[in-house]
């Protein structure tokens, strides 16, 4: 389980870079949670923080494949996150465990064509109305999608009402609000 976590998190790294995609810790992040909330339980558990939803062991499993050259991780130059590479060893891990990258290629393509080019903030907004909506519906038997509006804006007031909203209707249909 903990190897094909590695491999998918290498996998999408390799994707966004194919696609030259800006790919930072946030992104990267975001990716994860849609992965694991469009097909299995990867083990993460998520919980919401200052930029969205955010595993801790995620984090330590990102550093872990950077410490192993897996990924190379770089501050940006002008003090704006980080950019996340392929690392020289990335192709020994996704080349040769091979098999949970073919069982959720088709998640993986889901993914990185409804994320991969949003920026930081966009990611984090879709991922926080996803998780807010989520725990809604798993804490209450009914609540409105102005209740998800709401509870976002309250966690994340740098958003306005009208980008809430976007946001919320922009969804992809893997992930659209029901």
């Amino acid at each position: 389980m903990e190897d094909d976590r590695l491999t998918l998190i290498a996998e999408i790294v390799r994707r966004c870079a194919q696609r030259n995609c800006n790919l930072g810790k946030i992104q990267l992040q975001k990716m994860v949670y849609f992965l694991q909330e469009s097909c299995s339980d990867l083990g993460y558990t998520f919980v919401i923080f200052h930029y969205g939803p955010f595993s801790f062991d995620l984090a330590e499993d990102i550093e872990r494949l950077n410490t192993l050259r897996i990924l190379h991780i770089e501050k940006d130059d002008a003090g704006y996150g980080y950019h996340i590479t392929p690392g020289v060893h990335c192709g020994v891990l996704t080349d040769t465990n091979k098999d949970p990258i073919i069982a959720h290629d088709q998640s993986l393509n889901v993914i990185l064509d409804s994320f991969g080019t949003m920026t930081a903030s966009a990611i984090e907004l879709s991922a926080t109305i996803h998780y807010v909506h989520s725990v809604l519906r798993d804490r209450t038997e009914s609540y409105t999608l102005d209740e998800v509006k709401l509870a976002v804006r309250e966690l994340k007031p740098q958003f306005t009402t009208d980008q809430i909203a976007q946001a919320m209707a922009d969804l992809p249909a893997p992930f659209a609000l029901t």
